[in-house]
């Protein structure tokens, strides 16, 4: 379906260009956990057998081999950003925890010392992110229903995906506004002070956003209609 596009999971190589295996190994392992709701409470343990090895995740924790943490990012940033709709948590907390007994090591995906992968400021239960993602996905059938009815609309012959972009472009920048605040305290304290500013939720549905919001608003509403 249009909210299962895999743009950058296709795109996933490695520095010598190949596919990159691993990485694609943990973004199915990230993807497991969001079908499964796993990220609604915030809560998360995700056991890596049969994704890394022993010996992997022992040069891991003593720094000889970063091969695992390096998949592991390119894999957690290429989930995210296929997926504006996981607005709730914060993607830069998940991590990869080791333990290890009598030599063997086995690891998680899980909040390391972290209490829960929500956004610092956001959101706090798994009542409140349903609630979030129903006004959330009703607004990105709206813009979508009105972009799919300016196409129908349109006189001049204009190719029906261009006319939808360029309104849901030309809606988006016209509802949303920049949030000049949160970019200052970000430049001064390098955290932003409202925590959905830079999701496609704070530009969707708080109308509030900074340039990350702005563009994940945008592909939310562009998987929506389809077009890549």
């Amino acid at each position: 379906s249009n909210s299962e596009r895999m743009y950058f999971y296709n795109n996933l190589t490695d520095e010598n260009g190949n596919e990159y295996t691993l990485a694609k190994k943990f973004y199915a392992a990230i993807d497991k956990m969001n079908r499964e709701g796993d990220f609604k409470d915030g809560v998360v343990e995700y056991k890596l057998d049969g994704i890394v090895t022993s010996d992997q995740l022992k040069g891991f924790v003593e720094g000889t081999d970063l091969s695992v943490p390096k998949a592991f990012g390119a894999a957690r940033d290429a989930y995210l950003t296929d997926h504006p709709e996981l607005f709730y948590i914060d993607f830069y907390k998940m991590t990869i925890s080791v333990g290890g007994s009598k030599g063997n090591y086995y690891g998680y995906i899980d909040s390391g010392r972290e209490a829960n992968l929500y956004q610092d400021g956001g959101f706090t239960s798994e009542t409140a992110v349903n609630e979030a993602i129903a006004e959330y996905n009703e607004r990105v059938d709206e813009i979508a229903q009105a972009a799919e009815a300016e196409a129908e609309r349109d006189l001049y012959g204009t190719e029906k995906d261009v006319v939808k972009a360029r309104y849901v472009n030309r809606t988006l920048a016209s509802e949303i506004q920049y949030d000049y605040g949160a970019l200052n305290d970000y430049l001064e304290n390098g955290t932003a002070s409202a925590a959905s500013v830079n999701t496609a939720y704070g530009g969707l549905v708080n109308k509030v956003a900074v340039c990350g919001g702005y563009s994940r608003a945008f592909k939310a509403v562009m998987d929506k209609l389809g077009i890549p």
